[in-house]
């Protein structure tokens, strides 16, 4: 009888997802690069972007949507709202994140990750001493 660990950079970052996926209630999370793989055929939903421990470069993560040809408006619409919140979010202009984060939150009321973001920008903003060089 043999027995086999899977051990490595991919399945520790499939690890990372799949707490994240609980977090959020999210179904499937993907990383950026296979969102570059796949983003002709499928829209994505960017959630956030980490910084892990011995990775050199940020790590881009997106929920999967929907097919693109099966996706419908409103569903490309809440994408590029979330797009323009975590900019908004990430360049610390959080009272523009809160706004944008308004219209998902009337579209998306238990959204977990929109309800993340919008507590996390709210903090921020009425709490400036907060920020830090690693503020997120």
């Amino acid at each position: 009888r043999l027995n086999f660990t899977a051990v490595g950079e991919d399945v520790s970052m499939c690890s990372r997802l799949h707490r994240l996926n609980s977090r959020y209630g999210s179904s499937i999370l993907i990383t950026g690069e296979v969102r570059d793989i796949l983003k002709d055929k499928f829209l994505c939903r960017k959630m956030e972007i980490c910084i892990y421990k011995g990775r050199a470069t940020p790590v881009h993560i997106y929920e999967l949507v929907s097919k693109i040809d099966m996706a419908k408006p409103i569903q490309f619409k809440i994408c590029h709202h979330q797009d323009q919140a975590l900019e908004e979010y990430y360049d610390q202009k959080f009272s523009k994140c809160l706004d944008t984060l308004n219209f998902l939150l009337s579209t998306l009321p238990k959204d977990k990750r929109v309800k993340e973001l919008a507590e996390a920008a709210t903090r921020h903003l009425n709490n400036p001493n907060l920020l830090s060089e690693h503020w997120t």
